[in-house]
Formats: C-alpha cells, structure tokens, sequence
C-alpha cells in the first residue's frame, strides 16, 4: 500500500456450502465471521510485523496458489515502484 511496501491489504474469499437444514447457516453465520476476520487479522499482523521481511529487504514468501504465482510473475516482469 506503500512506496516502501512495509504495509499490504489483504484480501480472502470464503466459499460456503449451503447445509440442506433450513436457516442453519443464519444460525452458524457468526462463528464463521468471527473464523475469517480472526485469520485475517493473524496474517496482517504477521506480514506488518516480519523481521525475516525487514531484514531481508524482500518478500521470501512461498506462494503455493497457481493464481497468484501468476500474478507475481506478471509483476515482476511488467510491476514499476509505487511513485
């Protein structure tokens, strides 16, 4: 989000099988966003406060996700430093 790129937002998807018991999932709904903002809030703070990124000047992150090693490579061909 910045020019030192020292912060980031972090975005999620959550994909959720609705059950076949009626209104269950209204029941349940709660929990599960108490369960994502929760790691959500873990991975922010994790990233925001990385001595290995610090000290190292650079993202060591092993992305697993095809999607996003994809992305990664288009910006690291195409990418230009935030002004």
């Amino acid at each position: 989000m910045d020019a030192e790129q020292r912060t980031n937002r972090t975005y999620g998807y959550l994909s959720v099988k609705k059950p076949q018991v009626p209104g269950i999932i209204h029941a349940v709904w709660p929990f599960v966003v108490w369960f994502t903002e929760n790691i959500s809030a873990r991975i922010r703070r994790s990233w925001n406060t990385s001595s290995a990124r610090t000290s190292t000047g650079a993202d060591w992150n092993n992305e697993v996700f095809p999607a996003l090693r994809d992305l990664r490579g288009v910006l690291a061909r195409c990418g230009r430093p935030m002004a």
